[in-house]
């Protein structure tokens, strides 16, 4: 289930100058843009609820899962971690209905498994590389509309979408860590962190 406070986190995450932005205030800016310029920034925003939405429910079933920290990471959006902090695997994160767009990607970087919404996901049952997240476009989208221009209620523990992530995205993540290859960008951080001075 999504929540409104995930909503204004993927915005303070997304939107540099509304880092520091109190709830209000993020509100307030939304509210001044046009409907069409809205469209858009409703787009970047579910993209970033998705990734943390299943980032946290990674974690919650003992998976260390971490979004990588520019939002705009080449190839992938999360990384799978072991026990001593090595990378072992890397997801892309797809909130969107486009098959078209699903079909590019796996063209594009075939290599790296992608979790997507479940109306998207449908199309590819016969791709193991294709993750259904439990999560639907149409739940995401309707989330991040009514915090942003339908006011959000912060009464409730539960805010809105109707969604969340399936017990098969958790069982389908771990078949797919190894043997996956981890990107040469992946692998980089990986070494980085450990200081062997490597680089490619």
């Amino acid at each position: 289930m999504i929540d409104a406070n995930s909503v204004f986190d993927a915005v303070r995450r997304d939107y540099s100058h509304l880092q520091n932005a109190s709830a209000p205030e993020i509100l307030d800016y939304f509210r001044h843009n046009e409907e069409l310029e809205n469209i858009g920034h409703i787009s970047n925003i579910k993209g970033n609820v998705f990734e943390q939405e299943i980032t946290d429910a990674l974690l919650q079933n003992g998976i260390h899962a971490e979004m990588f920290e520019a939002v705009n990471h080449p190839l992938s959006d999360i990384a799978i971690f072991d026990e001593s902090d090595n990378i072992i695997g890397e997801f892309q994160l797809k909130a969107t209905d486009s098959v078209a767009y699903i079909s590019d990607t796996i063209d594009n970087n075939p290599d790296i498994p992608i979790i997507t919404t479940s109306e998207v996901a449908s199309h590819f049952s016969d791709v193991p590389t294709i993750i259904d997240s439990g999560i639907t476009n149409e739940g995401l989208t309707e989330a991040v509309t009514n915090c942003l221009f339908n006011g959000p209620d912060f009464s409730a523990d539960i805010y809105s979408a109707g969604d969340s992530v399936s017990d098969e995205l958790f069982d389908s993540v771990s078949d797919s860590i190894l043997p996956v290859p981890v990107s040469k960008v992946g692998l980089f951080i990986t070494l980085i962190k450990y200081g062997l001075g490597i680089f490619f």
